[in-house]
């Protein structure tokens, strides 16, 4: 799992914390020694081979996101700042709702998270 702090605050929206998170759908990305510049849309909510969904919203638990959005903004050793956008239904926040968030990832080799 690839996951992040999404909101921070005095916790009075989310005293559990929200996440982005990421498990084992595929993202298919060519190989490459930067991926600076590029961006990816990804409509709907899983991959159809595998029927995993691409990411979640973690709110005590998770929700997924849909129609994501990632721009790599930039690159400092093996981590990216990315621009990542999606919408989540609205059983997480009582409406559809887009999340946003400005962040720094860090690319890991396949199956790390296992």
């Amino acid at each position: 799992m690839i996951g992040g702090r999404l909101l921070e605050g005095d916790g009075s929206l989310f005293p559990h914390g929200a996440h982005i998170e990421a498990e084992a759908a595929p993202i298919l990305l060519d190989n490459a020694a930067d991926y600076t510049g590029v961006e990816l849309n990804l409509p709907g909510t899983y991959d159809d081979e595998s029927g995993e969904p691409y990411f979640g919203l973690r709110i005590v638990e998770t929700h997924d996101i849909a129609d994501v959005h990632i721009q790599f903004r930039a690159k400092d050793g093996q981590k990216y700042l990315i621009y990542f956008s999606g919408t989540v239904d609205r059983t997480a926040l009582r409406a559809v709702t887009k999340v946003e968030a400005l962040v720094w990832i860090e690319e890991l080799p396949d199956h790390a998270y296992c």
